[in-house]
C-alpha cells in the first residue's frame, strides 16, 4: 500500500505550518501541498490504484477550485483509490459543517490551525487504521 498525505490550502503560511506539524506529529513524512483543489484533484487522478490510500487535509475557500467543488468533482470519478478527506477550515459555520456530511469521502471536521492533538485523532481514526498500524 502506498499512503499519501494532501494538505490543500491556499495560505502559503498554513501549508508551511501545517507541513511541519504533521510531519512532527508522525502523520506522513512527504505531505504534498497544493493551492487548490484543482491540483490536488490532478495528482489523485495520477495515483490512482488499488493500493494508493489518500488522506486529503482540505481548505474549504480556495480560488481555481474550492473545496467543496473537490469534494464534488471527487464524488464524481470513479477511483480505484482510497481517498479520505479530513476539513481543515477557519469556518466556525455550522452549515459548512453540516455540508461536510454530504461527501461520503470526508470522516472529519477540523479547524485552524492544526493542533497535535487533531493529528492524533486522524492517526487513531479506523478509516486510517491501516496506514498506522503497519
Amino acid at each position: 500500500m502506498k499512503f499519501h498525505l494532501l494538505i490543500v490550502d491556499d495560505d502559503q503560511i498554513i501549508l508551511m505550518l501545517h507541513k511541519r506539524i504533521v510531519i512532527r506529529e508522525g502523520l506522513g513524512n512527504n505531505p504534498q501541498s497544493f493551492l487548490n483543489g484543482k491540483e490536488a484533484l490532478e495528482y489523485i487522478r495520477r495515483n490512482n490504484s488499488s493500493d494508493d490510500t489518500h488522506l486529503v487535509l482540505l481548505d474549504i475557500n480556495m480560488p481555481v477550485m474550492n473545496g467543496w467543488e473537490f469534494l464534488e468533482a471527487l464524488s464524481s470519478e470513479s477511483s480505484e483509490a482510497n481517498v479520505h478527506v479530513a476539513i481543515v477550515t477557519s469556518s466556525t459555520d455550522k452549515a459548512d459543517l453540516e455540508k461536510s456530511t454530504r461527501y461520503d469521502q470526508v470522516f472529519d471536521f477540523l479547524l485552524k490551525p492544526l493542533a497535535p492533538n487533531a493529528i492524533t485523532g486522524l492517526k487513531q481514526n479506523p478509516l486510517l487504521s491501516e496506514v498506522f498500524t503497519s
